[in-house]
């Protein structure tokens, strides 16, 4: 079984919420199954979230290239396309 991080065994440093927030939305839209682990420290006290590093290593490869749109709205959109282009192909048969 490959390694499981968290964003700050990735980074070195704490991640915070709103960064937590997008690579979780990211890994629903990826299908991808995480672990949690509970942490206590002074700055924080409760559950976070474990990726492999091969998914934090592609979620910040794909921020990179879409500069922090919002992923649900990427996914949408490429369901749409996806949609739009079964329904060009609809062949009619003699």
């Amino acid at each position: 079984m490959e390694e499981m991080l968290s964003l700050f065994d990735y980074l070195g440093y704490a991640a915070g919420h709103e960064l937590g927030q997008n690579v979780a939305e990211y890994a629903k839209i990826r299908k991808v199954i995480g672990g949690v682990r509970s942490v206590s420290n002074p700055k924080y006290k409760g559950p976070v979230m474990l990726y492999t590093r091969e998914f934090i290593d592609e979620y910040f490869a794909v921020e990179k290239l879409f500069n922090g749109k919002d992923y649900t709205e990427i996914n949408t959109e490429l369901a749409e396309d996806s949609f739009k282009a079964a329904a060009v192909e609809t062949v009619t048969v003699f």
